[in-house]
């Protein structure tokens, strides 16, 4: 049982979103548990297993020795783990599984596209999933429809850039995927409870 929190362990994770695997079995794989009761499980080979074990004993000796430098190691050791059992996991064919990839895999579009004008037609499309079947699944896993999601991800992004550059309200709306900054400032307050403008001068990064 792997459980973390992405935030703690403040490293860089941006290309975790090309690995349709990994939303698939941290994002949309514990949904179907809590609703369905989904028992699933990830089956590893013998050559898989020994590689996992090797990297959770390689981490366990980095915490018990604490050598100067441990705690990257570490991260980089435990990121290695999820990487790669989230590979394992887009190599998984089973019903439930093939059915969760293929919400992964909508996941992995927009956080890859999000900046681009994606329709519920385009996420049909790449998942080859039933739209009636794809709101559904939305629903389920983030209680939003996948055009909120969409929304909510092109958020976030903005969010990162408020924080950390200065390019414009505007600029950002735009590169976020907003038509326009008066939609994106409505968006934003909507989710955020504060104004593009707010959030920067609180959370901006020195």
């Amino acid at each position: 049982n792997i459980q973390f929190d992405l935030k703690k362990l403040d490293i860089a994770v941006d290309d975790l979103s090309t690995v349709g695997g990994y939303h698939a079995l941290f994002t949309v794989e514990p949904a179907y548990r809590r609703e369905d009761g989904l028992h699933n499980q990830l089956t590893l080979d013998r050559d898989q297993l020994a590689y996992v074990e090797k990297l959770v004993s390689d981490i366990e000796a980095e915490l018990t020795a604490k050598t100067p430098g441990y705690v990257s190691l570490c991260k980089s050791y435990f990121m290695t783990l999820v990487v790669f059992i989230s590979r394992c996991y887009s190599g998984e064919s089973t019903f439930y599984s093939n059915k969760i990839l293929k919400i992964g895999e909508a996941i992995s579009y927009i956080e890859e596209n999000y900046s681009d004008n994606i329709s519920i037609n385009d996420l049909v499309r790449i998942t080859r999933l039933s739209k009636s079947t794809l709101l559904r699944s939305f629903k389920k896993c983030f209680n939003m429809s996948p055009i909120s999601y969409i929304n909510a991800t092109r958020i976030n992004k903005a969010c990162r850039l408020l924080k950390t550059t200065d390019y414009s309200i505007t600029d950002i709306a735009l590169m976020a995927g907003f038509s326009d900054s008066i939609y994106f400032a409505k968006k934003f307050k909507s989710l955020k409870k504060s104004t593009p403008g707010r959030f920067r001068a609180i959370n901006r990064v020195p």
